[in-house]
């Protein structure tokens, strides 16, 4: 007699061997997975597994959902119809009015109509805001989660997330929360402190994760934004678009210089006083300062004058030139007077230098501050020794570091007034300063790059006095090591493609807009001499990396197509954030970037 065979998984198990003793504690681990797959459930928590590959929505598809999903918010039994089977996938959705987050709802583990139903379902207002269904201008977010990803202790959680990119599961006990990419970014927070806060909120601490009592899981993500009722849905990678490349164009940066003016005037104050930080998720300005960067963003507005741009902005640069002077300048009057710049009770060369390069910066301005101005050079010829080496602070006159900064910015500053003849100093009086800080690079291990941009400026207009080829070699030299450690393509983070920072070269520091900033500038000065002297493979390099850290700041400026979820974005606009996942915004940030982009337009280095 033919024996009878059942069919388990896909294997052909004859009856006797299926009933044989022997074989039920092979069977029984079988039984289980297969059992929480009939579930949906693991025995370490949700399954993922049919979510692995990436959902794909075509333009016709992310169109009907968010139409879907409006009609649903007007009215919760509305029918449906082409429900996109993509939003089988577990699905987020968020609601934001005038760029703050009024509701959201979330779904997983039903067929795309019942996720949508489910989601919209759940969607209550925020406590203490209010929105329309009918509002034409509410902006829909919508997220779908693939590839999951778990979390294994002791892996450090700020190493397994990747901010901006990873949607989150996370599960302690009977509780559970489901959040989107745009979670980061909507809170402005690290993956630490994101994390312990999301636990909290399920009941739950960091150390559960490591103990296994919290689960959590990471995901990839397909972001869609919807701007407003019946606009074109926009794909979005880490809450932006990816600034291309190829769009890097001297009519980009014209765009972009035009957004900076924007936010310098909203965030100049009538009495001349500039904002120094802002934070876009709080909406909140920070009460902590720093004179240098205030100096160069006073410089900054009357090279946005130059350049062409609005004639409010002469005005605007006395106008906060004033108040520096006003609220921070402190007279030594004798034996022989000279000014430093005191700041809660601390002074610094640097301050000295950028705001001598800020107050000499408009020619026909200059007798306007020209008493101040002679005062500031007189502190910095104060500190100037004989060895060649400068003294970088006047109060505590004991400190003398940041000397990969001061001295740089203080020899720019003389060799440009020299150059405009308001510095009495000859060219030849800078080489030994010159000689001995480019003996105290090559000396230091780390090569600190913050040293390169200022000393390239300072070395090219002393090159332009005496045309000594020293001054040339130095910038070559100087620029050749930095553009080594410039990231120049990540398939994973498109987005961060231009800044200064590859783990090969931890000397660069953490990316920063600033620092991407100030070493283009640095470059734009050297791409003109390698041209100057028919340097042409030079030239290119410099042009290239120049380029690419144009993307990047292109890429960090906050624009309406990416403020849609910051408060207030009157006070963002035109402002460059601080790195693809922090928003802050600081006045250097801007400062620096409007000394690159002109620059490089001026020097045609794009």
């Amino acid at each position: 007699m033919k024996p009878t065979a059942t069919k388990i998984a896909g294997w052909q198990i004859d009856k006797d061997t299926l009933m044989n003793p022997s074989f039920l504690p092979l069977m029984l681990p079988l039984v289980l997975v297969l059992a929480s797959i009939g579930t949906g459930r693991t025995l370490a928590g949700e399954q993922f597994a049919p979510y692995t590959q990436k959902p794909a929505l075509s333009s016709a598809e992310q169109m009907q959902a968010f139409e879907n999903i409006r009609g649903l918010l007007r009215e919760k039994d509305a029918s449906l119809a082409s429900v996109p089977k993509a939003l089988g996938y577990p699905i987020h959705i968020e609601f934001y009015k005038d760029g703050r987050r009024v509701a959201s709802g979330h779904a997983r583990g039903g067929t795309p109509e019942q996720n949508l139903r489910k989601a919209v379902e759940k969607v209550s207002p925020l406590t203490g805001v209010s929105f329309s269904p009918d509002d034409s201008k509410l902006t829909v977010s919508l997220t779908l989660f693939y590839n999951p990803t778990p979390y294994r202790a002791p892996e450090p959680v700020r190493d397994f997330l990747r901010p901006g990119r990873d949607g989150i599961f996370l599960q302690c006990a009977k509780r559970s929360a489901l959040l989107p990419n745009s979670r980061w970014l909507v809170k402005n927070r690290k993956p630490g402190k994101m994390i312990e806060i999301e636990l909290e909120g399920i009941g739950c601490t960091p150390d559960d994760l490591l103990t296994g009592k919290a689960k959590l899981t990471r995901f990839d993500t397909v972001h869609l934004l919807q701007s407003s009722d019946g606009a074109k849905p926009r794909a979005l990678f880490r809450g932006d678009t990816v600034w291309p490349l190829e769009d890097v164009t001297p009519e980009a940066l014209e765009q972009f210089l035009s957004g900076t003016e924007g936010w310098l005037r909203a965030n100049l104050h009538e009495d001349g006083r500039m904002e120094y930080k802002y934070w876009p998720s709080k909406d909140e300005y920070s009460q902590s300062n720093n004179l240098i960067r205030q100096w160069m963003t006073t410089h900054a507005m009357a090279e946005l004058f130059l350049h062409g741009g609005g004639n409010w902005l002469k005005e605007a640069w006395q106008r906060n030139a004033r108040y520096n002077i006003d609220h921070f300048l402190h007279v030594i009057p004798f034996p022989n007077a000279y000014a430093y710049y005191l700041e809660e009770n601390k002074a610094k060369l640097g301050t000295n230098a950028v705001a001598a390069l800020a107050l000499n910066a408009i020619p026909d301005e200059r007798a306007r501050f020209s008493k101040e101005y002679d005062l500031t050079i007189r502190g910095i010829r104060k500190q100037m020794r004989d060895d060649g080496s400068m003294r970088t602070w006047f109060v505590p006159a004991e400190l003398n570091d940041n000397q990969a900064f001061y001295p740089g910015e203080s020899l720019l500053a003389l060799a440009l007034g020299i150059k405009e003849g308001t510095v009495d100093m000859k060219p030849a009086d800078l080489k030994k300063y010159a000689e001995y800080y480019m003996g105290y690079w090559r000396n230091d291990l780390d090569r600190n790059t913050a040293f390169i941009p200022w000393h390239t400026q300072a070395y090219y207009w002393l090159y332009d006095l005496t045309k000594d080829e020293e001054y040339v070699k130095h910038i070559f030299e100087m620029n050749d090591h930095l553009i080594r450690c410039q990231l120049k393509e990540d398939a994973a983070n498109p987005d961060a493609v231009g800044h200064y920072y590859v783990p090969e070269c931890p000397g660069y520091g953490p990316p920063h807009a600033s620092s991407t900033a100030v070493y283009t500038e640095g470059l734009a000065y050297a791409y003109d001499l390698a041209q100057r002297k028919g340097d042409t493979k030079r030239a290119e390099a410099y042009r290239k990396t120049i380029k690419l850290g144009l993307r990047s700041l292109l890429q960090l400026q906050v624009r309406d197509s990416n403020a849609w979820y910051m408060r207030n974005a009157p006070r963002a606009l035109g402002g460059v954030r601080t790195t693809i996942t922090d928003n802050t915004i600081r006045c250097d940030n801007i400062q620096h970037a409007i000394m690159a982009a002109t620059a490089v337009l001026r020097y045609k280095a794009l």
